[in-house]
């Protein structure tokens, strides 16, 4: 089997739940939609006796530490995807500070918005070119389904938040218009 063809497992920390075979694209999806926690681990199935941490996977880049306070150990190593379900769950801000594990840089979240949005939109291109995983049981293909559809939700709520956020940047603009034509239309 070519590293193209590698299916992977996802064990669950939290519940012991191993979830897969996995293709390399759809673990990454299941990363970049907040699913995989830095605690998890994961193995090649032609390996499932070899697990490693979740973060030290290259390819699903996790890679950002989020403090959380002064006598807080924060959380993480987590991907990009993470930190955008954070900052829409408000546990964190666009102002808040986050750090790249390897380069050990510092970055506000408002910086990254770009960069996750590019990585988004290619994770999930790569992820629908990809054959669908083949699931061993009916289990472990409902629970990839229900973090799919959980990912698909989030996104349509980022959607609503953002036009919602650009409908009120149009309508104080268009208000300042008015303003500034009133103005001007009395200074004829």
């Amino acid at each position: 089997m070519g590293k193209k063809d590698a299916r992977y497992l996802l064990k669950k920390t939290e519940d012991g739940n191993t979830i897969g075979p996995l293709t390399k694209e759809g673990l990454k999806e299941l990363a970049q939609s907040a699913r995989v926690a830095p605690d998890d681990e994961v193995a090649l199935t032609t390996k499932q006796n070899i697990w490693q941490p979740a973060p030290n996977v290259d390819f699903l880049e996790m890679n950002w530490l989020v403090p959380r306070g002064e006598n807080s150990t924060g959380y993480g190593p987590t991907t990009l995807g993470t930190l955008h379900e954070f900052l829409i769950a408000g546990e964190i801000t666009a102002e808040h500070l986050v750090e790249h594990k390897k380069t050990g840089q510092k970055k506000k979240i408002i910086e990254l918005v770009e960069v996750l949005t590019d990585k988004q939109i290619k994770v999930r291109n790569e992820a629908k070119e990809s054959n669908p995983p083949t699931l061993k049981n009916n289990d472990a293909a409902h629970a990839v389904e229900e973090v799919l559809e959980t990912a698909r939700q989030l996104r349509i709520r980022q959607l609503a938040h953002d036009l919602d956020d650009l409908t009120k940047k149009h309508d104080a603009l268009l208000q300042k218009f008015r303003k500034l034509s009133v103005q001007l239309a009395q200074k004829k």
